[in-house]
C-alpha cells in the first residue's frame, strides 16, 4: 500500500516537474510577445499535469518482458524477494511518512503566515464603497481571503495616495478579485505543502506571484494608458509586509521595481495577444499530455488476459536437518483471475504454493498467494507488483526443522505463449524422448487430452515421470509434468511439478536439475534429467 502510494506521488512530482520546467522556461517570451496580460494561462499546466498523472491510464497490449530462461536454476532467479517485498515496503513507509511529516510543516507554516499577516491589519472596519479599512498600513492595500476574497485599504489610505492613485490602486484589487487570484494563491500553497521536497516549487511559487501582479498592472494600465507615471508612484507608496499565503498584496524590493520597469513597455497588439495566448494554450495541452502520456500503459481487457508465472518452491533446513531438494523453477500460464498450483515434497510433507494473480488496471499485477504444507495453510501474503517484480513467501521452520520459501515472478504473457481459444480437442499425439543423464530413447503417443500418462524413462532407477496435456489449442499445447522419486523404503517424493507450452510441430525441452542429497536411499544417483517432445499439428 505504501509503495503504491509513494508510486502515485512519484508520477505527480515527474508531471510537475515537466509542467514547472515548460512555464518557467517560456514565461518570459511569452511576456514579451504577448505582453503581462497572458502570463496567468500558462501556469494552468501547474495543478492539471499532475490532475492527468492520475487519470485511468491508457490502455495497451501488454509489454513483452524477458523472461528468465525455464532452465535456471533457484539460485540463478531474480534475488529481490525480501527487497520487493519487506525491505522496499519497510523503506516505503518510512519515506511515506516523512513526506505525510514534512506536509504537514509546511501547512503549519502557511496558516502560521496568514495569521501573523492578518494580526498586523489590526482590526478591520467596512467602508461604504465596499472596502475593508485596516488599523495598520503594512502590507496594503492587499486582497484578502479565497471563497469570498476582501479588498482590504491601509488607514492612511485618503491621505498618502492621491485621487487618481486611489483609484488605480482599487482597480488592481478589483483585478485581482474578478481574476480569481486568491484561489491561484490557494492552489500554489497547496502544491508547496504537497510537493514540499521539490526545490523547483518554491521557486515557482514566487514567479507565480510576480507573474500575478504582472497580470493585474496588464489590466489596469489597459484601462487608463494615460496614468502609467500616477500608476507608477501609487506602486511605489505602498507598505512592504510579510508573505500572505492565501491573498495577493502590493509588495516592495525587488519585484517592485521589475513591475515598475514592466510598465514601461509598450502594450502589445490584438494579433500579438492572440498569439501568445495560442502558444500558452498548446503549452497547458503539451504539458498535461506529456504528463498523461508518462503513465505505464494498462493491458486492455485485463479480466480476458493472460499472466505467465515463474514459480520457485525450496524447503529450507533449520537446525542442521537436511532438506529436500529445491525444484526447477515452473513456468505456469494462467488468465487473469485464475489459480495456479505447483507442489513438492515426499509423501505426509508436500509443500503447495498456490496463486490467483491478475491485473490491476493499474499497469501493475495484483497477486494473492498462499503457502501449505500438508494441506495446511502455512502462510499468505496478498500485494500488487510490477512486472518482472518477485514476491516471497517465507515460512518458519515446523518441528522437524524444515520450512520453505516460495518465489513467485509475473509478467503479462507474450501473445505466442497465451494457448489460443477453439473448440477443445479430445486427443493428441506426438514423440517424447526423456532420458537421465543424456541417455534415452523416443516413443510415440496417442491419447486424449487432460489424460495422465507415465512417460517411459531408460534407465529410471527410481524416477518416475508423468505427463498431461492441459490445454490444447490449433498451434499450441500446455503439458503439465509431475516428476517423483522413488525410494527404497516406498515412500514417493515429489521432484518436480513444471508446465511447459509448446508450439506445435516444433521441438521444446526441459531439464530438471536433482542435486545428491534429495537421491538418498534411492536405488540410482542420476543428476540430470532431460525430455524433449514434439506435439504433431493439429
Amino acid at each position: 500500500m505504501a509503495a503504491d502510494l509513494l508510486q502515485i506521488l512519484w508520477n505527480a512530482t515527474l508531471a510537475l516537474t515537466i509542467a514547472l520546467v515548460l512555464v518557467l522556461l517560456m514565461r518570459v517570451p511569452l511576456r514579451r510577445l504577448g505582453g503581462a496580460a497572458v502570463l496567468r494561462w500558462p501556469w494552468a499546466a501547474v495543478p492539471l499535469a499532475p490532475a492527468a498523472a492520475l487519470l485511468p491510464a491508457r490502455t495497451l497490449e501488454p509489454a513483452v518482458v524477458q523472461a528468465p530462461a525455464l532452465h535456471a536454476s533457484f539460485d540463478a532467479m531474480p534475488s529481490v524477494a525480501s527487497a520487493a517485498g519487506g525491505a522496499i515496503e519497510g523503506w516505503s513507509i518510512w519515506l511515506l511518512a516523512a513526506w505525510a511529516v514534512g506536509s504537514a510543516a509546511c501547512a503549519l507554516l502557511c496558516v502560521r503566515q496568514q495569521r501573523r499577516f492578518e494580526r498586523l491589519l489590526g482590526g478591520l472596519q467596512h467602508a461604504d464603497d465596499g472596502t475593508w479599512r485596516a488599523q495598520s498600513c503594512v502590507g496594503t492595500p492587499a486582497l484578502l481571503g479565497v471563497l469570498s476574497p476582501r479588498i482590504v485599504l491601509p488607514a492612511d489610505f485618503d491621505e498618502r495616495f492621491t485621487p487618481i492613485e486611489r483609484e488605480l490602486a482599487l482597480a488592481h484589487e478589483r483585478a485581482h478579485r474578478d481574476a480569481r487570484d486568491t484561489r491561484i494563491a490557494a492552489i500554489a500553497a497547496t502544491l508547496r505543502c504537497v510537493f514540499w521536497f521539490h526545490p523547483l516549487v518554491h521557486v515557482a511559487a514566487r514567479c507565480l506571484r510576480l507573474d500575478l501582479e504582472y497580470a493585474c498592472d496588464a489590466t489596469v494600465l489597459a484601462a487608463h494608458p494615460q496614468h502609467r507615471r500616477s500608476y507608477a508612484e501609487a506602486l511605489v507608496k505602498a507598505q512592504p509586509g510579510p508573505l500572505l499565503p492565501l491573498g495577493c498584496h502590493w509588495d516592495a524590493g525587488r519585484p517592485l521595481l521589475a513591475r515598475v520597469r514592466q510598465l514601461a513597455a509598450p502594450l502589445p497588439g490584438a494579433k500579438r495577444l492572440g498569439v501568445a495566448r495560442a502558444v500558452a494554450a498548446l503549452l497547458v495541452l503539451l504539458a498535461t499530455t506529456t504528463a498523461w502520456a508518462l503513465q505505464p500503459g494498462v493491458p486492455t481487457d485485463g479480466d480476458a488476459r493472460w499472466i505467465e508465472a515463474h514459480v520457485s518452491l525450496k524447503p529450507r533446513a533449520d537446525f542442521g536437518v537436511s532438506s529436500p531438494a529445491a525444484a526447477e523453477p515452473a513456468r505456469v500460464i494462467v488468465r487473469s483471475g485464475g489459480t495456479f498450483a505447483v507442489r513438492m515434497g515426499e509423501d505426509g510433507a508436500i509443500w503447495e504454493v498456490t496463486g490467483v494473480p491478475r491485473f490491476d488496471g493499474t499497469g501493475r499485477i495484483h497477486l494473492d498467494v498462499q503457502l501449505l504444507r500438508g494441506g495446511e495453510l502455512e502462510m499468505s501474503s496478498s500485494d500488487s507488483i510490477a512486472p518482472g517484480q518477485t514476491l516471497a513467501l517465507r515460512s518458519a521452520a515446523a518441528d522437524d526443522g524444515v520450512g520453505a520459501t516460495a518465489t513467485i515472478t509475473v509478467w503479462p504473457a507474450r501473445d505466442a505463449a497465451v494457448p489460443r481459444e477453439q473448440e477443445p480437442a479430445t486427443r493428441v499425439t506426438g514423440r517424447m524422448r526423456i532420458g537421465v543423464d543424456g541417455r534415452g530413447d523416443t516413443s510415440f503417443f496417442d491419447h486424449g487430452v487432460d489424460e495422465e500418462r507415465e512417460a517411459h524413462v531408460a534407465d529410471a532407477g527410481g524416477l518416475r515421470v508423468f505427463y498431461r496435456v492441459t490445454a490444447l489449442s490449433a498451434t499450441q499445447a500446455t503439458i503439465a509434468f509431475r516428476i517423483e522419486q522413488r525410494r527404497d523404503d516406498g515412500s514417493t517424493f515429489i521432484l518436480s511439478t513444471p508446465t511447459l507450452v509448446v508450439e506445435r510441430g516444433t521441438d521444446a525441452g526441459l531439464r530438471i536439475d536433482v542435486p545428491a542429497d534429495s537421491l538418498k536411499g534411492a536405488a540410482t544417483a542420476a543428476r540430470q534429467l532431460d525430455a524433449r517432445l514434439t506435439i504433431d499439428p493439429a
